[in-house]
């Protein structure tokens, strides 16, 4: 995960006046250490052909090691902005118990009745980097998947499997799966 998320972060540029670019502003992170709407916003670029955004922080600022100052994307005209906006209000509909800002990987519901169709996967969701967990590479890939071709909420229950809220959507990522799986065993 640290170079999927340091491909966002190399498209920072710190500015000091902002006004003139202010339409096309959303700000990202509310001081916390870790900018999970950052992520967020890795994962919709990962799903969608956006080239042309910046991460801004302020002009003092650097986005590696005070990723708890304030960060706003730019983008470069407001569809692309109003696209973005229109993904996450339907993304954070995926995140029942905390808040998206809080959470990187929406979990399964702590209350309430729901049909779910558990799937599992051989994908290492985690790696050990220099002492710490990381997302690993071939995990947001899969994860990247689930995003962009299922638009019921998923849920991450385990370090192997998935919850799936709609049946077609866990048929498709099972038939999915297992053509990928065999191709990696080929």
């Amino acid at each position: 995960m640290d170079n999927f998320a340091k491909a966002v972060y190399d498209r920072a540029t710190g500015i000091s006046d902002t006004s003139a670019a202010y339409p096309l502003l959303l700000k990202m992170h509310a001081h916390r250490k870790i900018n999970y709407m950052l992520f967020h916003f890795s994962m919709w670029l990962a799903t969608n052909d956006v080239t042309n955004y910046r991460v801004v922080i302020p002009a003092s600022g650097n986005p590696i090691s005070e990723r708890d100052t304030p960060h706003y994307i730019l983008f470069n005209n407001k569809k692309d902005r109003t696209d973005f906006t229109k993904w996450l209000n339907r993304y954070k509909a995926w995140f029942k118990n905390e808040e998206i800002e809080n959470n990187i990987l929406p979990e399964l519901p702590k209350y309430g009745s729901h049909t779910l169709h558990i799937l599992s996967h051989n994908v290492a969701m985690y790696d050990f980097i220099g002492g710490q967990d990381s997302l690993s590479d071939e995990f947001i890939q899969l994860w990247t998947w689930v995003i962009k071709n299922c638009k019921k909420p998923v849920y991450v229950i385990s370090n192997n499997s998935f919850a799936f809220t709609n049946s077609k959507e866990a048929v498709y990522f099972k038939l999915y799966w297992a053509e990928k799986s065999e191709q990696l065993n080929q």
